[in-house]
């Protein structure tokens, strides 16, 4: 800033890519405690740095900032002022950012949503109900409840073409869990089975750190075998614990099964998929 009222970015480093400097004075792209940030020379007077995400696992501190530029009349600098870390502008900003991160989840976009709330922000809040809506709602409804730990809230299904479909699964948290789960999905019929089984949320954030509420919105490809015979199949799906291989029963708690039929899938004759009709 050079009035220190208006302020423009410059630069937002991301640790992933640090850019140092040895003690020879050579440049490395090595992980180190120091990191330089590097951009053009710009006139200013002001100087703002925000911390927007910790390194995981390390906390965060300004041990030393040394700024390069011509000298001026009078003290080159004045005693840095620190940014409450839960104001609202840093907060915002964090949550903004994240929210463009990872928009397969809504729990970034419902901790910005308290936020305008918190604030009394009307139509913030509701602008963020109206993009909760258009993201988090599938064309297939469900409601289907896993063990009182996950529901499965609908899906959407797209072909892709020659023996490809793509289908993307809704998952909603009931609560806080211990473990990580899986989805079991598997298409039976014409006297064969194939498998299109997967792992609920991504590497970084698998169930048991979802939040209570939490959607997770996963999308995932099925590409059927040349080999797999043509006619009608049904799709099955189940959930289990790949720790312990049990599988979660379907609610209500007197229900016997832990699998239910999601879709029917033709195979056609000229390798093609059709459309999978309504649940049956």
């Amino acid at each position: 800033s050079t009035d220190g009222q208006s302020w423009e970015l410059i630069k937002e480093a991301h640790w992933d890519f640090p850019v140092t400097f040895r003690s020879d004075g050579q440049v490395s792209i090595l992980p180190d405690d120091v990191q330089a940030v590097l951009f053009p020379p710009r006139p200013a007077r002001w100087l703002r740095l925000t911390l927007l995400e910790p390194f995981p696992g390390r906390s965060w501190t300004v041990a030393e900032l040394d700024v390069f530029g011509p000298a001026s009349v009078g003290p080159l600098f004045q005693t840095p002022v620190l940014a409450d870390p839960s104001s609202f502008a840093v907060a915002e900003r964090r949550l903004r950012r994240e929210l463009d991160r990872h928009p397969e989840s809504d729990a970034t976009l419902r901790a910005l949503r308290d936020l305008y709330r918190s604030q009394g922000d009307a139509e913030r809040v509701a602008a963020l109900d109206r993009l909760e809506t258009g993201r988090f709602s599938p064309s297939t409804r469900l409601d289907w409840s896993f063990g009182g730990v996950l529901d499965l809230v609908g899906y959407d299904q797209k072909s892709l073409g020659d023996r490809d479909l793509e289908l993307t699964y809704y998952w909603k948290a009931q609560g806080r869990m211990d473990r990580d789960y899986a989805a079991s999905v598997h298409f039976d019929g014409a006297g064969s089975r194939f498998q299109a089984d997967y792992v609920l949320g991504d590497p970084a954030h698998r169930t048991h750190a979802w939040q209570p509420g939490e959607i997770f919105k996963q999308t995932e490809r099925v590409t059927i075998s040349p080999d797999v015979p043509t006619g009608r199949y049904t799709a099955v799906l189940g959930v289990w614990s790949p720790t312990d291989h049990q599988g979660l029963r379907l609610d209500p708690w007197w229900h016997p099964a832990k699998a239910r039929d999601l879709f029917r899938l033709d195979v056609s004759t000229d390798a093609r998929t059709a459309r999978a009709p309504s649940p049956p």
